[in-house]
């Protein structure tokens, strides 16, 4: 996954040199060409509020042209999973996601939104999804993402008690 800036775009116009998967290939481009290419793509910031999270979920979108990181907040009330899905146009050559907390990447990322993303395990707190891609020409994205509960060991625990005095009784009663 990568996020398309207007300087790194530059760095590899200007270098000639295009990173694919662990290795490097070299590329010839056209100086003029390279700058064309800089100033009709640019790169698009928008950003949004998907609010707190829950299990009906929250549809985000925007429109996308050239190089694109938008940055959607949301908050979640407990300890969640977050998942999603989305689409993007045919102009639109991938969107990847990552998870922010705090202003900082956790490393949590997903390359393909097109293929659903989830975040599992999430403390109660304030979060970022980070969209990025690069659009030729004006583009769309968007889906939709929601947070799942997940039950704490302490409802496990009780669960589990509640369990054996409905057997502890059932038995009683049998043998009574």
């Amino acid at each position: 996954m990568f996020f398309v800036s207007t300087g790194s775009l530059l760095w590899v116009l200007c270098r000639g040199v295009l990173k694919i998967k662990g290795g490097f290939k070299m590329v010839k481009f056209n100086a003029i060409a390279a700058a064309a290419l800089l100033a009709v793509s640019g790169t698009a910031f928008a950003d949004g509020s998907l609010g707190m999270l829950d299990e009906t979920g929250s549809n985000f979108s925007d429109m996308a042209s050239g190089g694109f990181s938008d940055n959607w907040t949301f908050s979640l009330a407990t300890l969640s999973d977050v998942e999603g899905g989305g689409y993007f146009s045919k102009r639109v050559a991938g969107v990847g996601v990552a998870l922010w907390m705090g202003g900082a990447p956790t490393g949590m990322e997903d390359g393909n939104i097109k293929d659903g993303f989830s975040f599992m395990g999430l403390a109660a707190g304030s979060y970022s999804l980070v969209f990025g891609g690069f659009s030729a020409g004006a583009g769309t994205y968007g889906g939709n993402v929601f947070a799942t509960p997940v039950p704490e060991p302490e409802t496990y625990a009780m669960m589990l008690a509640g369990l054996a005095a409905v057997g502890f009784l059932a038995r009683r009663r049998r043998n009574g």
